[in-house]
């Protein structure tokens, strides 16, 4: 396979360059707020490593075709770019993972320093500043998202996620630990490389296959494990939260700061208290929450939300509202406005309970010693007499 693969170089560059990218679009567009993941918030940085190094990858073919200074420098840069990126996701993976985080300013001030003196040390500048730059920001940072990942897949076993997520998290940190390994192999192009220095054409010569297949291998399977893991904990932390909403005693709500009071978003638990389901409240000329407030009530809350607006702080109201049946039930509402970048208000959210069985239990409760108190009056007066 070896003259095969030799005659076919650009081809494993261009595959390896494709890889990357998808890499680089998978961690871009999956969602950052999986909870469950904690390298979830930190994937623009893999994204950018993606895209930076697929982009590096094709300016190689050229360099292969058509050997050029100025494309050797832009491959070095693209290069640094992209592990630097990795580097970042690889320490912001770990901090997420561990009680003891790395701090940025060391790690960049440490490994910076040995791969510019790498760089100076070596007799070709360029040669000396891509090997340093694998050899001690990619290699460290592959190794670092690695073992981030391998504390996630052993945090997720801990907590009963393994059926889903737990096997796709070793898969990502397998896959991230064998590339770790293959990024200090150099393309060499059409430059002789100096004998202490792994090249992709010593790899080649060795296994009979360029580097590029077991790294695009590599970054496929990682692609896939991402696209595997984030959804599915997303899903899961959404229907978790799904099940404590609908659960709660009252229901959850978002609107329009108008009259109607027009809802944009409510849980199901708006049936239980109101008689009607959300798609009611949701549906173009269906529900009104506005018209379910008792007309006496309608003005002290509108005044209430609204002087709770212009101090940006919390309102709670407790008013009627009038039930499917209706009926009059007592409610208590805890919301609060929320503001755009601008200061605009964008709509308004909060928590909706039932508070009748608590109204009635007071005007019981006033019923009762009102009752006592007539009571010890009468018999004041009976004892004068």
């Amino acid at each position: 396979m070896s003259a095969w693969a030799s005659q076919h170089l650009s081809l494993f560059y261009e595959v390896y360059g494709l890889a990357l990218f998808s890499l680089g679009v998978v961690a871009l567009v999956l969602p950052r707020r999986a909870q469950a993941l904690s390298v979830a918030p930190h994937l623009r940085w893999l994204a950018a490593f993606g895209m930076l190094l697929g982009l590096a990858e094709f300016v190689d073919v050229e360099r292969l075709r058509e050997p050029s200074a100025w494309l050797d420098w832009l491959s070095v840069l693209l290069i640094a770019g992209a592990f630097t990126a990795l580097l970042e996701f690889g320490r912001r993976a770990w901090n997420s993972a561990v009680s003891r985080p790395l701090p940025a300013l060391p790690v960049y001030a440490v490994l910076g320093t040995v791969a510019l003196g790498v760089s100076l040390w070596s007799p070709d500048l360029r040669l000396g500043l891509e090997a340093g730059i694998r050899y001690l920001v990619g290699v460290p940072g592959a190794l670092l998202t690695g073992l981030a990942l391998i504390q996630a897949w052993r945090k997720a076993l801990a907590s009963n996620m393994a059926a889903l997520q737990a096997p796709w998290m070793l898969v990502a940190a397998v896959a991230m630990l064998v590339f770790g390994v293959l990024i200090p192999f150099i393309t060499a192009g059409h430059q002789a490389l100096p004998a202490w220095l792994l090249s992709d054409s010593g790899f080649r010569a060795i296994t009979g296959i360029p580097v590029q297949l077991p790294r695009a291998i590599c970054t496929l399977m990682l692609a896939v494990a991402f696209v595997m893991v984030i959804p599915k904990a997303g899903l899961r932390a959404e229907e978790s939260l799904r099940r404590v909403v609908d659960n709660l005693n009252g229901f959850v709500y978002r609107c329009r700061n108008d009259r109607d009071w027009t809802v944009v978003y409510m849980s199901e638990g708006s049936e239980r208290l109101t008689g009607y389901p959300a798609e009611e409240f949701l549906r173009r000329g269906g529900v009104n929450f506005g018209a379910l407030i008792h007309p006496d009530d309608q003005d002290r809350v509108w005044a209430r939300v609204q002087e709770g607006i212009a101090e940006r702080r919390p309102y709670e109201i407790g008013y009627r509202i009038m039930d499917r049946h209706g009926t009059v039930r007592w409610v208590y509402e805890h919301g609060q406005g929320v503001f755009g970048p601008r200061g605009a208000l964008r709509y308004l959210e909060g928590h909706v309970r039932d508070d009748t069985d608590r109204r009635e239990a007071e005007a019981g409760m006033r019923i009762k010693n009102a009752a006592v108190d007539s009571s010890i009056n009468a018999i004041a007066l009976a004892g004068m007499d």
